[in-house]
């Protein structure tokens, strides 16, 4: 008997399930958001995406999670894959993050803040009138250190153990663990980043003799790019009895400066700052760029004098530090990252942006409407607190300076969402973050920016989309080319993964003359009956491996749809066009007859009907097809694929059927 089979493999699969450590229940949830919100954050119409396209994806209310009504409104909780390094002296010790069970168990609580906080467990201190918040102020993003919680990594190294340099720890990872690199790596040392020079870690070692005047202090520390303390001294009959600290300066690395104590006429006077000081933890990053190549990194300086509430605070610590990664500027003046202002607003101790300054950047759900209560006030202190003397009292932002930084706002959400779209931290996303609900293309549009979606597309009749940039598809995503629309590709596409161009009866794919189309790990492009397809000379075809194909079926038609697209110029024979790899252009013109074959490597046959078995040809020697050797085969039919007698499939191998 004959038998047609979809999809089968030879090997059994086996599924388990590892829950992020203590993640927050709703992170684990991909719901949809339902909601109807009207005013200020309105769904834009199509016309707002066609002219230019640009302005619109680089909106950061395009990305504002709310609402089913706009798919890029109703993103997948969006997963970052960090690792956490702990760089421990050579001994092992001087972290509060040892390699212990203790040491890690503290290192995922710290993990579990971050998710608490991302995943919008509080709501805002004080309000912005008609701010509509986020669903649950939830900003439907996440951190990950693996299924298994695995990437958290200790090193006995002293030099690193007092480090402070973002670029000394890559290179360190780049040279001994380069696997390692390809995630957002936040390093934690024992060294400082801000620290400082305080009163009672000042020891005075020789009280010298002989001062008839009040010596000059000064600080000599080993990193020129510190910021040294000031002091003045103390004198009692001619001898050096203290030393009064004016300001505390800013100190990287674990070393504290050296004391220069000269003139006032004496000598023989000493003194030491025994160690720095520092709050629980302090840390920094670099913002992201359009640069994909960037390196985002986070580098948390953490004491190892601990109190009851490090490990929260090191949490919003990190936090406020992804925040940095994914774009977002502080809501107070300094620190290397204000806030933008509008163009109208009279600035507070704080200068204003490089002009032009963007008013889009403004962030009205927090300062409120424009001039606002820009910049808000930074410190240490509580967001709660009525008493606070100012134009307003202090926030809950994460990205402010109170005691209890855990609120995201809703523009703060969508330009978070961009950043994972449009610039170099969107490489740090789990391969399967991926939406159900597809970007449909109703109106021509031309992506001449990078762009990253976790979605499929769907260009539909009368549409035109244009890739004229970099471009990214999810795991198994999909660009679906309908009757009466067009894709065209005119710089470079990769696809891979899964990735799959599928253009219908009545849709048409060119790929430009400039163009550089890359096919590898099972992506393919499916041209069916009545699909067009052209190759412009001197486009660049890679098919890196024998999955990487494109499939044209009988029927497809060489050319394009003129009624849409200008007539083009199309190479006549597109299954002869010269390509890079081992994938192939495919057309199916005959049934295909697999007997007397042991297949040991991966292979893709294309054909109208497929036979395989021991005897369902005469033109071959009768004999058993067997894939063996960890092959992986794909049977293509615009047909049947049927198995008769004597087919075997080895454990460890497989087969798909397509149809």
């Amino acid at each position: 008997m004959k038998k047609i089979l979809i999809i089968l493999s030879c090997f059994l699969l086996s599924f388990s399930s590892n829950n992020v450590y203590a993640q927050h229940t709703r992170s684990m949830e991909n719901y949809p958001i339902e909601c109807n919100v009207v005013g200020e954050f309105e769904p834009y119409t199509t016309s707002s995406r066609s002219s230019p396209a640009s302005a619109f994806y680089n909106n950061l209310r395009t990305w504002i999670p709310y609402c089913n009504a706009e798919p890029l409104k109703n993103p997948p909780i969006t997963y970052i894959e960090i690792s956490f390094h702990v760089f421990l002296d050579d001994n092992g010790q001087n972290n509060y993050y040892t390699n212990t069970p203790e040491g890690k168990e503290k290192l995922l609580e710290v993990f579990n803040v971050m998710n608490r906080i991302y995943s919008g467990e509080w709501g805002p201190s004080d309000h912005v009138n008609g701010v509509v918040g986020l669903p649950n102020y939830d900003t439907r993003i996440r951190v990950t250190l693996g299924n298994n919680n695995d990437r958290i990594y200790f090193y006995n190294n002293t030099t690193l153990n007092h480090e402070w340099s973002q670029s000394v720890f890559h290179n360190f990872l780049a040279a001994n663990f380069p696997e390692r690199t390809n995630k957002l790596n936040v390093f934690f040392t024992a060294g400082y980043y801000g620290g400082k020079v305080t009163q009672e870690n000042i020891v005075i070692t020789n009280g010298g003799a002989g001062y008839i005047s009040t010596p000059t202090i000064t600080f000599n520390h080993v990193n020129t790019t510190s910021t040294n303390a000031t002091a003045t001294a103390v004198i009692q009959n001619g001898v050096l009895t203290g030393i009064n600290i004016t300001d505390a300066g800013f100190y990287y690395g674990f070393v504290p400066p050296q004391i220069i104590i000269s003139g006032g006429g004496g000598s023989g006077a000493t003194a030491l700052v025994t160690e720095l000081a520092g709050s629980s933890s302090s840390g920094y990053t670099n913002p992201p760029s359009f640069n994909l190549a960037d390196n985002r990194n986070i580098v948390m300086c953490c004491s190892h004098r601990f109190n009851q509430w490090t490990i929260f605070n090191t949490g919003m610590c990190v936090a406020h530090e992804l925040g940095h990664c994914l774009d977002l500027k502080h809501t107070y003046c300094g620190g290397g990252s204000s806030p933008v202002i509008c163009s109208n607003h009279c600035s507070i101790n704080c200068s204003k942006n490089s002009a032009p300054c963007s008013d889009d950047e403004y962030l009205s759900d927090i300062f409120g409407s424009c001039p606002g209560t820009y910049p808000h006030a930074g410190g240490w202190s509580d967001p709660f607190d009525n008493t606070w003397v100012g134009s307003e009292k202090h926030t809950n932002n994460v990205m402010g300076g109170s005691n209890s930084q855990v609120y995201f706002s809703p523009m703060q959400a969508g330009q978070m969402h961009r950043t994972l779209a449009r610039k170099s931290t969107s490489k740090y996303v789990k391969r399967e973050t991926y939406s159900p609900i597809p970007l449909v293309i109703i109106e021509n549009e031309e992506w001449d920016f990078y762009l990253k979606l976790y979605r499929d597309i769907n260009v539909a009749s009368g549409a035109v989309l244009t890739l004229n940039n970099n471009f990214e598809l999810p795991y198994n995503g999909t660009i679906t080319v309908n009757s009466g629309a067009a894709l065209v590709i005119e710089n470079n596409v990769k696809l891979s993964e899964n990735n799959k161009i599928i253009v219908k009866n009545g849709g048409t794919l060119r790929l430009g003359s400039a163009s550089t189309t890359e096919i590898s790990n099972n992506g393919y492009i499916d041209v069916q009956a009545g699909g067009y397809f052209c190759i412009n000379s001197g486009a660049v075809i890679k098919l890196n491996d024998v999955h990487s194909v494109i499939l044209l079926k009988p029927g497809y038609i060489t050319g394009v749809n003129t009624s849409l697209l200008p007539s083009s110029t199309c190479v006549s024979s597109p299954t002869t066009y010269s390509i890079i790899g081992n994938g192939g252009i495919k057309n199916y013109v005959n049934n295909i007859y697999i007997q007397n074959e042991t297949i040991s490597s991966d292979k893709h046959y294309a054909g109208v009907n497929i036979y395989v078995g021991r005897n369902v040809t005469t033109s071959k020697p009768q004999g058993d097809v067997i894939i063996n050797n960890n092959a992986n085969v794909v049977f293509d039919a615009t047909g049947d694929v049927i198995f008769e007698a004597g087919f075997e499939c080895a454990i460890g191998a497989s087969f798909e059927v397509r149809k």
